[in-house]
């Protein structure tokens, strides 16, 4: 497993994310949905890695909501970046991670456009949480997690 770090702009709030693939076997993924595109993300997950998401400052996590309203998508409430998307279900906590927020990362692999328009809420619930990335430790946004 190598690890990789990442930080929204001002280094209040971010993750450490576990992988045993290599940057070019990832699967970055560029949702066509209008928030991602607003936030220009490249997303990323491994369901056989885990994530840990750090809060430095916990007060500046902002938790956003729309459309199915079951997901939150992480957001630093001072600078604004958008870490991932974070969802909870009755198997664990599970996320899919903003690649642009990582540190160092030069050869990701182009992010293939994809649209889950077609999807219900329980389908989409049901696609995260077979594909999204295992988050350890909790995700509660204070300072232990």
């Amino acid at each position: 497993m190598k690890t990789y770090r990442a930080r929204c702009h001002c280094g209040a709030i971010g993750y450490e994310y576990q992988t045993a693939l290599a940057v070019p076997e990832w699967d970055v993924r560029c949702c066509q949905c209008g928030f991602c595109t607003r936030h220009a993300s490249a997303t990323t997950s491994d369901p056989g890695g885990s994530v840990r998401f750090f809060f430095e400052e916990p007060g500046v996590l902002q938790r956003y909501r729309f459309g199915t309203g079951n997901t939150d998508f992480v957001l630093c409430k001072r600078c604004g970046v958008y870490l991932g998307a974070v969802i909870e279900t009755g198997a664990g906590i599970f996320a899919t991670l903003n690649t642009r927020a990582m540190e160092g990362m030069s050869d990701l692999p182009k992010p293939r456009p994809v649209s889950y328009d077609d999807q219900g809420a329980q389908e989409r619930l049901d696609r995260r949480e077979k594909l999204f990335t295992p988050v350890m430790g909790g995700f509660s946004g204070t300072a232990s997690d």
